[in-house]
């Protein structure tokens, strides 16, 4: 009984172990699709949509001004970076050009700019109005302190950005540090420079 019991579980090991290698056969590929698979590359495919569009290569836009020697020394140069980025919308200067110390040499379109300044000059009429408001109430003591303290606030923080977007607004134009000739132009109208 007991050899019984041993053929039977032999057979039945045997038999495990060639339907194991049999699933192990049939999952591994055969060596024509082997090759095939390693000489196969998949490429990630995405489709968009084609639209006809400008393109403008960013450019940093520098002049170099030679300063004459002052003294002996000798001439200096140093090239002229916009300090924001934009398009070059006017050049005001050519290569071998004299300019004078604050003569602009170019301009960026300013735009975006100058309508800040109007948003911030509109700010400004409406604080004033409001603080002018305030003080007839305040005459008759038709308004609060803190409300009128904070009508003056609004009009200070108001004039504060209205200073804020005009500073800015210089920056779109670039202008000669010194007098000098420029020898350089790396960009010119209608091109990107980049800030710096």
């Amino acid at each position: 009984m007991n050899n019984r019991l041993s053929t039977f579980t032999g057979l039945l090991v045997l038999l495990a172990g060639g339907a194991g290698v049999y699933i192990l056969l049939r999952q591994r590929p055969s060596s024509e699709q082997e090759a095939e698979q390693v000489g196969q590359t998949v490429v990630p495919v995405q489709v968009a949509q084609i639209r006809q569009q400008t393109f403008h290569d960013a450019v940093q836009a520098y002049a170099i001004i030679p300063n004459p020697g002052v003294g002996g020394a000798a001439p200096a140069s140093i090239p002229i970076a916009s300090p924001v980025g934009g398009y070059i919308s006017q050049v005001h200067c050519a290569v071998g050009q004299h300019v004078r110390l604050g003569e602009v040499l170019f301009c960026l379109y300013d735009e975006p700019a100058r309508l800040t300044i109007e948003q911030a000059k509109q700010a400004v009429a409406f604080a004033e109005e409001n603080l002018q408001r305030q003080e007839k109430l305040r005459e008759i003591q038709g308004t609060s302190a803190a409300v009128y303290l904070e009508a003056q606030q609004l009009l200070k923080v108001a004039r504060n950005q209205l200073q804020q977007a005009q500073a800015q607004h210089t920056l779109f134009e670039v202008k000669a540090p010194f007098d000098g000739t420029v020898t350089e132009m790396v960009a010119g109208l209608g091109q990107v420079v980049a800030q710096g």
